[in-house]
């Protein structure tokens, strides 16, 4: 159990102004916060590699080696710009 010094200890660290009436609610949250994180800490955890993310990410966007793209892909993108010089768009300057 977290006491009153302990959550405006904390508060006065997080530079955080904490209303009279709202140090009894959050106390008794942050109380159940840290009991759920000590019954996570008596888990048996011998063997399970950590992880950033609970299933495994890939990228769905494309393959994950470089694959060639198809010439005739660029020359029909080419046709429809106003003006390009071999394989790259011509476009106005910004600056």
């Amino acid at each position: 159990m977290i006491t009153r010094e302990e959550l405006l200890k904390v508060a006065h660290l997080a530079r955080l102004e904490l209303k009279e009436e709202d140090i009894e609610p959050i106390t008794n949250q942050m109380s159940q916060i840290i009991d759920y994180i000590e019954t996570l800490n008596e888990l048996n955890l011998e063997g399970i590699k950590p992880t950033a993310h609970a299933v495994e990410v890939e990228n769905v966007f494309r393959e994950p080696d470089d694959t060639a793209v198809d010439a005739k892909v660029i020359d029909k993108a080419l046709e429809q710009a106003p003006k390009h010089d071999e394989d790259f768009f011509m476009v106005p300057r910004i600056i």
